[in-house]
């Protein structure tokens, strides 16, 4: 019985605590997480997730994250590129910029929506104009850039 009504305590105290800590986060975390909360529950909801406070939309610089994703036996005319990081903000994405920067690599920086029509910052190595050559600096850049994450292989986006 007191292990139950322990459990209900430790619940309740874990639910406040992250209630208190969410009223208490700084601006430029609490927006994100509220727009990408809201499209969340209006994608599970089936409700339409078109908003007229969204400055981006319909922009034609956003692309779909899932046109960059190569098909098989893509076209050797392609050039590849590696994802290095899918960013909620634009400050985030330049920050892991500074490091491609730093060692030698080009890059591109673009706005990707995902499927839940989330607006993110995508960075991207490249191009390299071989699969092989992609191949091989997927393996290497994880080490430069002190990522233990593997990376995707990308379409660079023209």
């Amino acid at each position: 019985m007191f292990a139950k009504l322990g459990l209900v305590i430790l619940i309740v105290l874990f639910g406040a605590s992250l209630f208190v800590a969410g009223t208490m986060a700084p601006e430029n975390i609490a927006d994100p997480v509220r727009e990408t909360g809201k499209k969340i529950v209006n994608w599970l909801g089936g409700q339409d997730t078109e908003q007229t406070d969204n400055p981006h939309q319909g922009d034609s610089t956003i692309i779909t994250y899932s046109s960059l994703i190569p098909a098989a036996g893509s076209s050797e005319n392609q050039s590849y590129g590696i994802q290095i990081g899918l960013y909620a903000t634009q400050k985030e994405a330049d920050t892991a910029a500074l490091q491609l920067t730093a060692n030698n690599y080009d890059f591109k920086e673009i706005q990707v929506r995902d499927k839940l029509d989330i607006e993110r910052y995508l960075l991207i190595a490249g191009p390299f104009p071989t699969l092989s050559l992609v191949q091989f600096q997927q393996q290497r850049l994880p080490q430069i850039l002190g990522l233990s994450a593997p990376l995707n292989i990308l379409l660079f986006p023209q």
